[in-house]
């Protein structure tokens, strides 16, 4: 019975170490990341990472810059995109993850990508 509860402890220390990891990460990448304070800005980094990601893809993406801190993304039309960041989400990290979900098709079946 001790070696099935170490093996269960091992797999439960792996998973939490994974998961900090991950959180790690994400954090890391939101406070080194650029920030955007303008809708000028926000336009530019888009138009820059497209590019990036996909340089074919001819859709239109439309961009706001909000006060609170909220990230979305959204199609709100045929080959039509809406992003909408503020606060701390504000920043180039969080412009790629959006534009990404946009560009690989995520919202092929009308779903709606909020952080809050």
């Amino acid at each position: 019975m001790s070696a099935i509860w170490r093996i269960i402890k091992g797999f439960l220390v792996f998973n939490e170490l994974y998961f900090l990891g991950l959180l790690g990460t994400e954090v890391i990448s939101g406070v080194a990341s650029p920030k955007i304070t303008s809708k000028s800005q926000l336009e530019q980094v888009i138009e820059i990472e497209r590019k990036k990601i996909d340089y074919t893809n001819d859709c239109k993406i439309f961009s706001h810059l909000l006060k609170d801190d909220k990230a979305l993304s959204a199609k709100i039309g045929n080959k039509t995109y809406s992003i909408l960041i503020g606060g701390n989400g504000a920043n180039e990290s969080v412009v790629r993850h959006e534009l990404y979900h946009i560009l690989s098709g995520d919202f092929e079946n009308n779903h709606i990508r909020i952080i809050i």
